[in-house]
């Protein structure tokens, strides 16, 4: 009996029973600021900046070798040509909505791969959201921020990669996964513990 072909972990065809984990702890403001990818080799090498999870002007260097690639797909969010509607005098909560009903109109659209990363290379990746969906024989990354060059207007984008296996580094060391989530989740409590400290020295004493 001939054996199932293996699922292929792809964010344009996820298959339903496939984990997604969130990497949004550690990934999330980071910076990734440079991308380089070998079509010989099948691999994609991102650097992320991850000082914002060190205090004060330190740096946090990371780096994630993608090996076996499979696919790689870039978007950019562009911008309706019409006019936003006027939002002078309206309250927070109404222009929200009049905002959000313009960003409805945009359209997201590709950007060939070579160009995302002269574009990377050339600026960073504001990382707001990531995700890492994971099979048994293959793996596939997302991540969604802010495309932010100079001389250029910032603009919303998104990358999807497949893969077979990774490995991350940070300051050159070989890291977990599960090590990595570490390194966020230990700055945002630091940062949920200095608002309640912030908030408990602000309140009136009763």
């Amino acid at each position: 009996m001939t054996e199932p072909a293996p699922k292929i972990v792809d964010w344009a065809s996820l298959p339903a029973d496939i984990e997604v984990r969130s990497l949004w702890t550690t990934l999330h403001d980071a910076d990734l600021v440079a991308c380089v990818s070998s079509r010989l080799e099948r691999t994609i090498r991102l650097s992320f900046d991850l000082s914002h999870l060190v205090e004060g002007e330190g740096e946090l260097p990371c780096e994630v070798l993608l090996r076996d690639v499979t696919s790689a797909r870039a978007t950019v969010s562009v911008p309706w040509p019409g006019e936003c509607g006027n939002t002078k005098g309206l309250s927070r909560a109404e222009e929200s909505r009049v905002i959000a009903e313009y960003q409805a109109k945009w359209r997201e659209e590709s950007l060939g791969w070579d160009d995302f990363e002269a574009a990377i290379n050339g600026g960073s990746l504001w990382t707001l959201d990531a995700e890492l969906a994971t099979g048994p024989g293959s793996q596939a990354l997302k991540l969604e921020g802010t495309l932010e060059r100079e001389g250029h207007e910032d603009r919303y984008g998104g990358v999807t990669i497949a893969f077979a296996s990774f490995e991350i580094t940070v300051e050159g060391a070989t890291t977990t996964l599960d090590a990595f989530d570490r390194l966020g989740a230990a700055h945002w409590e630091a940062f949920r513990a200095g608002r309640r400290a912030l908030r408990d020295s602000t309140e009136p004493e009763s």
